[in-house]
């Protein structure tokens, strides 16, 4: 209610309060609108081992190891990004790889309630390079 009636009484150079409030919801809108990437999901069992893709074959280089929980149980591939198949974006690198993995052998599939930012049981790796690796 105050900030109405500083808006209605404050008159800066002659601005409407529709003018005011636009100027308000732009400088909003550059500060809080996010970039956002689509991703349509599509069955097909021909997915090259470096391509885009959600389960299935992953992409890991002869120099890799496939990650682990602080127990040594190996993590469960999740998903991968090959982001030279993205759209022009300023979310991801142009290119590279980029995973996601997580434990599956419990409820809560590698989520830490009490320390949400812990990556114990969840990763996400970043290979920038695509090199020698293993083959399906």
């Amino acid at each position: 209610m105050i900030l109405s009636r500083q808006l209605v009484n404050n008159n800066e150079g002659g601005k409407t309060m529709k003018e005011k409030l636009n100027a308000f919801i732009e400088d909003f809108k550059k500060e809080a609108l996010l970039d956002v990437i689509k991703i349509e999901l599509t069955a097909n069992p021909m997915v090259g081992i470096t391509q885009s893709k959600v389960g299935g074959h992953f992409y890991l280089p002869k120099s890799a190891c496939i990650p682990t929980n602080d127990k040594g149980e190996q993590l469960m591939f999740l998903a991968q990004i090959n982001c030279e198949e993205l759209p022009e974006n300023a979310i991801y690198p142009k290119k590279g790889i980029v995973q996601f993995w997580i434990f599956g052998g419990d409820y809560d599939m590698g989520n830490d309630y009490e320390n949400p930012c812990s990556d114990i049981n969840k990763r996400v790796l970043y290979y920038p390079t695509i090199e020698d690796h293993f083959s399906e």
